[in-house]
């Protein structure tokens, strides 16, 4: 199972332990050796913004309006390829990702400045892992699903599953 807590920033990843992040650096619980394991993950600041989820495992994350995984293995973050459709994000823009069944929802504001109105988007992509490296993203669908006035902001995206 794969969790995560935006605001205290903890999740559990692929070994099954919970992580803890702290200034770039990642702690890991050991609860068969009752210790936590310090400094032994780096995730640099591609995360430490309200743009990530976990998908099967795997952390996610949208920064510098680019899709991004991190790979625990080598401790680096990787770019999601593929993503046909997807726009760029500029500064600015409101994302939010979150887990829905083994895909990953996103959402996104679009300021409609000329009518003091804000455009809600939403994308649903299925995730494929290639090898020990690659992730690739297909965009099954994309569209316009709320139109609100601009004092309005996205805070968190949500999945329910019945």
């Amino acid at each position: 199972m794969t969790s995560a807590r935006t605001r205290t920033r903890r999740w559990k990843c692929g070994d099954g332990k919970p992580h803890v992040a702290t200034d770039g650096s990642v702690v890991c619980y050991d609860s068969e050796g009752g210790k936590w394991d310090v400094g032994k993950t780096k995730m640099g600041s591609c995360w430490f913004l309200d743009s990530y989820c976990g998908v099967e495992n795997v952390l996610y994350s949208v920064y510098n309006g680019k899709f991004r995984w991190y790979d625990g293995e080598v401790n680096v973050w990787r770019g999601v390829e593929g993503l046909v459709g997807m726009p760029k994000f500029l500064p600015g823009v409101s994302v939010r990702l979150c887990d829905y069944g083994c895909k990953m929802i996103v959402v996104w504001d679009e300021n409609m400045l000329s009518s003091g109105e804000r455009k809600i988007w939403c994308a649903e992509i299925e995730l494929e892992r290639r090898g020990d490296s690659e992730i690739w993203g297909e965009v099954e669908w994309i569209d316009h699903v709320l139109t609100v006035p601009i004092g309005y902001y996205i805070v968190k995206a949500l999945a329910v599953t019945v």
